[in-house]
């Protein structure tokens, strides 16, 4: 009879641990979305933004290990409307990013534009660069994208600037490119620049004077550009398109992941000769991960039937990593979730995924991460 106890007793424990590791929680007055994961080694960083009734928004960066554990978060900034646009690993192994802080009106001169550098193991900040009114024609204007270059050095683009700032964040030059709409910046194997822009719907190539060298013509925007080499250009807008050097259009991501059947590819990402794709049906409420070669051609699709569920960004370091919203915008119910699968699994998780809960009161920020 003992016997049966301690292994009921057993059981019921074993029960309630995980019980206790699959509880989702949830937002019931604050909303937290998430936007952009990458990978350094096995760890992962993401950011989010935590928009509260107050007008008290929060922008932070996550650090989670691959258990789920919390590395650290940091708050980078805190305004009324504030945002992370782009997280990169630096050749150094650390997390660096962009951002900004605007108030509702044009003119609050409380608004910044910052790129900060983060030590990658205690999120203490190794550079700030945080500053305002960057062209008085854009009183808006604020760092969109940027790459570290092959220096170590740092190239960024606002609406229309091309900043170069040294390897310690200090600013170096600033360049007017003459154009306007400017949405994404890439490194050309050559050492040139790649600029896209969605005003004027155009691939510049320019140097790091910020001398245009050509420009050809998109014949639709692009939310991400990435340069594979100096005559292959791939362009995100709902689908994969792949360019050549002219931006002619050479093949499309059509494979049952077009938006005309409610597909939606949120973000995609390279390893070796392979991309790897992700987003949701804006129809059935599917998600999926795509995977493709270079030229396009369908290779596997790993399709998940929980509903709610909206990736919204993939990396690839040691496993195929998919960063998690819920499948309204914004995430109303605070779900952010980071799954991990390798490449021969299948994309098969509940929604009891790992989740962050974040809870403001009052201006303090806790936290308490939950992974099954």
């Amino acid at each position: 009879m003992r016997k049966i106890y301690l292994l009921f007793y057993g059981f019921l424990i074993s029960f309630c641990l995980q019980s206790q590791t699959i509880v989702n929680k949830v937002f019931h007055d604050y909303n937290n979305e998430a936007f952009q994961l990458i990978n350094i080694g096995k760890d992962f960083y993401f950011n989010s933004n935590i928009y509260t009734n107050d007008f008290q928004d929060y922008c932070i960066l996550n650090a989670i290990d691959s258990l789920g554990n919390t590395i650290y978060r940091r708050i980078l900034n805190k305004h009324e409307y504030t945002k992370i646009t782009k997280v990169i690993k630096t050749k150094d192994g650390n997390p660096c990013v962009i951002g900004f802080a605007s108030g509702c009106d044009f003119l609050d001169a409380s608004q910044s534009t910052f790129l900060v550098k983060l030590d990658r193991l205690t999120g203490l900040t190794i550079f700030d660069n945080t500053f305002s009114n960057l062209d008085a024609n854009y009183q808006n204007d604020f760092l969109k994208d940027f790459i570290q270059y092959e220096d170590s050095t740092y190239f960024a683009i606002t609406d229309s600037l091309l900043f170069h700032f040294s390897k310690n964040g200090n600013t170096l030059s600033r360049k007017n490119t003459g154009l306007s709409g400017l949405v994404s910046i890439n490194a050309r194997g050559d050492g040139k620049l790649n600029l896209t822009t969605n005003s004027l719907l155009l691939n510049v190539v320019i140097d790091t004077a910020a001398t245009i060298i050509s420009q050809n013509s998109l014949n639709g925007p692009a939310n991400k550009t990435y340069v594979l080499d100096t005559n292959h250009i791939y362009t995100l807008n709902k689908t994969i398109s792949k360019r050549n050097a002219v931006t002619q259009l050479l093949n499309t991501s059509a494979i049952a992941q077009d938006s005309l059947s409610g597909n939606i590819i949120s973000d995609f990402t390279f390893k070796n000769d392979t991309i790897y794709a992700c987003g949701y049906n804006l129809i059935d409420s599917n998600s999926f991960v795509l995977l493709l070669d270079t030229n396009l051609n369908f290779i596997e699709i790993k399709v998940n039937q929980t509903s709610r569920v909206k990736p919204v960004s993939i990396s690839y370091e040691n496993k195929i990593s998919i960063l998690i919203n819920s499948n309204s915008y914004p995430a109303q119910n605070g779900i952010i979730g980071v799954y991990s699968f390798n490449k021969s699994e299948d994309y098969v998780f509940s929604e009891d995924i790992g989740v962050t809960e974040i809870i403001l009161d009052s201006g303090y920020v806790s936290y308490n991460t939950v992974f099954n």
